[in-house]
C-alpha cells in the first residue's frame, strides 16, 4: 500500500484457513475473489493497517504516540477457489484499484505417499530380522 494505491508483491497458494467473515469491518477496502464470468465468490472488507502506537518509557512514566502511515507492507488471506479468475480490490469509495489475475494458479497438495511406502519396507524388514531371529533360537 503507498498512499493509496495497493499493488501486490507476492502471493502464495497454502492448505489453511482464511478468515472469518463474520468479522470485518463495516467501512473500508473490499477484496472479491471472481470466476471467468464475473461471479462473485468471495466478498470481505478489510482496513489497511496504517496507525503504529509506540510507547516509551521515560523516567518514571511511559508516553506513547500515534503515527499514520502513508505506505506499508501487510498480508492479506483469501480462500482458493479453482475456478477462480480474479482477486480484486476495491478502496472505501468502491472503485476498483487492483486486479491480480490467479487464473493460473493452481493448487496442488503435497504428495505424502512415499512416507507409506517407506514405512511398509521398514515394517517388512522389521518382520523379516524378528523371523530370522526366531528361527535361530531354535
Amino acid at each position: 500500500y503507498d498512499n493509496g494505491v495497493i499493488t501486490v508483491k507476492d502471493r502464495t497458494v497454502k492448505l489453511g484457513h482464511y478468515p472469518d467473515k463474520n468479522y470485518q469491518p463495516e467501512e473500508g477496502y473490499r477484496v472479491e475473489v471472481v470466476d471467468v464470468s464475473g461471479g462473485k465468490l468471495y466478498s470481505m472488507r478489510f482496513k489497511i493497517p496504517l496507525k503504529v502506537f509506540t510507547d516509551v518509557s521515560e523516567g518514571d512514566g511511559i508516553e506513547g504516540s500515534l503515527i499514520i502511515l502513508n505506505e506499508t507492507d501487510f498480508s492479506l488471506i483469501v480462500p482458493y477457489f479453482e475456478e477462480a479468475k480474479d482477486i480484486v480490490f476495491y478502496n472505501p469509495r468502491n472503485y476498483r484499484v487492483a486486479t491480480l489475475d490467479i487464473s493460473n494458479e493452481k493448487f496442488s497438495p503435497r504428495d505424502y505417499s512415499f512416507i507409506f511406502y517407506i514405512l511398509g519396507i521398514l515394517v517388512i524388514i522389521v518382520i523379516i530380522i524378528f523371523v530370522k531371529k526366531k528361527y535361530q533360537y531354535k
